[in-house]
């Protein structure tokens, strides 16, 4: 009876922890005004924000707002705010580099700190520059106001991140994988399949590597990317149509696997945004095509033809611009819709159904016909919506049980070796690659797998029992950075090769 106390006790306790977690995400504010307040969804509050374009928000563990910042269109330049969880002006909280378009402005705790976080913002100025990828460094709990203790520091200078631009929790359960695309303005002809990323852990920000992955796509980082509630999949559209989906290494925050949903051309298919749905089975994808056709349509994961399981959840009018996709706290998806009638900026008296709602999908986990679309799913108590919603990660997620990576001991360097659980020679190598297991049991099922740079598998054994040494013939793969990855019953293990011939 004692011990069924202790573990009725332990599953209250690791329920009630879930649910701290969770009120990261309980604060929107986006738009004119808006604030929505999960726990009380019809309650008339109220923000200073005015962000035609992108705003995040982050509350404290116990779903209380602590602070947001927005990004502001001005008539002469752009600038961003960061405003206190009372509406104030943060000490040193403007002029924050930030013109980032619907989503990417990204609000981040330091792991292991409770006072400390990491907004990370994105700029295109009128100095050349100065385009880049940038974060301030935030503590909402001082002097009563808040600081933005440091701002503007730059972490890439020279490519615009745009829109593509999200994050997930590292398999350890506490630091951060970011990931963001480059955008070429200057060039809009030049193709791109980079994705870079960077991990954000107690000691700070580590610096950015690059992955090329996937399909080389037109304006690069023009789009959106998201990844789903599980952590184990990523999703990536571009303005010109590309739909790309990925797996996701959260021990070494690679991407893996690519799969083309859908290729981008000259035809001008703005695919604004994405999301999952909670299972991760079906994709929401917002669509303003350059014909005035505006859309949102679900894509089924799980279909043998994805493109092909495509459908049309509703359309809107001309004069309606879908931007945002979002799945919330329960597991709706929620649509933030641009009324177009004045164009970006909304007259102080102009309001209207369609700008004083988001549009909601009740059932995302759903086919189409039975999904329980409504474009007046949530009311903004008198605020209006423009193209943005907050750009939020998944708080929720925590350690990769049983992978390598699930102990708080993993750094910034467990993309070379996590543990000695197997060794390689030479490396690099010219011909023939060994493989050596330790530590494992003979009778362990084991698979093996090798990576090129652009995420595709090159090479795969699927299972190796009896079997505690294995060769790779690396003669014929070209020169370049290749990734092996150990998979056993219990944990994942990866590490780098170079093949030089």
């Amino acid at each position: 009876l004692k011990d069924f106390r202790i573990s009725f006790l332990l599953i209250i306790l690791l329920h009630l922890g879930s649910n701290v977690v969770a009120q990261r995400n309980n604060v929107w504010i986006f738009g004119d005004s808006a604030r929505l307040d999960y726990n009380q969804l019809s309650t008339p509050l109220r923000s200073s924000v005015k962000a035609n374009w992108g705003s995040s928000s982050i509350s404290d563990l116990n779903g209380n707002l602590l602070f947001y910042v927005e990004f502001k269109n001005l008539l002469n330049g752009v600038e961003g705010i960061v405003y206190n969880n009372a509406n104030q002006i943060m000490t040193n909280g403007v002029n924050i580099f930030n013109a980032s378009p619907f989503h990417s402005n990204l609000i981040l705790p330091l792991p292991n700190s409770d006072s400390i976080y990491f907004l990370f913002t994105s700029f295109q100025p009128p100095i050349q520059n100065q385009n880049g990828l940038y974060y301030n460094i935030v503590n909402p709990l001082v002097n009563g106001v808040g600081n933005v203790i440091q701002k503007n520091i730059p972490i890439m200078l020279g490519v615009f991140p745009d829109d593509g631009f999200c994050a997930v929790k590292h398999g350890n359960g506490r630091d951060w994988w970011i990931y963001w695309r480059n955008f070429d303005r200057q060039n809009l002809t030049t193709k791109y399949n980079s994705v870079y990323r960077a991990l954000l852990a107690p000691d700070g920000l580590s610096p950015y590597t690059v992955q090329y992955i996937g399909d080389s796509s037109i304006r690069g980082g023009a789009g959106a990317m998201n990844i789903n509630k599980q952590g184990t999949k990523a999703v990536y559209v571009n303005a010109w149509g590309l739909i790309e989906l990925y797996d996701i290494n959260r021990c070494t925050g690679l991407l893996s696997n690519p799969i083309l949903i859908q290729q981008d051309s000259a035809f001008y298919e703005a695919h604004t945004d994405v999301d999952f749905s909670a299972s991760g089975r079906f994709l929401y994808v917002a669509i303003k095509r350059n014909n005035g056709i505006r859309i949102i349509e679900q894509f089924d994961l799980t279909s043998t033809n994805i493109f092909a399981s495509r459908c049309i959840i509703t359309s809107f009018s001309s004069l309606e611009i879908p931007a945002c996709v979002k799945r919330w706290y329960n597991d709706k998806i929620y649509i933030s819709v641009a009324d177009d009638t004045y164009g970006s900026i909304y007259p102080d008296t102009f309001y209207s159904a369609n700008n004083t709602y988001l549009a909601v999908v009740n059932e995302p986990d759903s086919t189409c016909s039975q999904s329980n679309y409504n474009r007046y799913g949530q009311y903004l108590n008198g605020a209006r919506a423009y193209a943005s919603l907050p750009n939020t990660p998944n708080f929720e997620l925590g350690a990769v049980i049983g992978s390598v990576c699930d102990t708080l001991a993993v750094g910034v360097n467990e993309i070379q070796t996590m543990a000695n659980q197997f060794v390689i020679y030479p490396n690099p190598v010219s011909s023939e690659l060994n493989i050596v297991m330790n530590y494992f049991s003979s009778l362990e099922k084991l698979k093996i797998r090798l990576y090129d740079n652009y995420g595709r598998i090159v090479f795969e054994k699927l299972e190796l029992t009896n079997q505690l040494s294995f060769q790779i013939d690396c003669a014929e793969f070209s020169e370049g950075i290749y990734y092996l990855e150990l998979v056993s019953e219990k944990t994942i293990e990866t590490k780098k090769i170079i093949i030089q011939h």
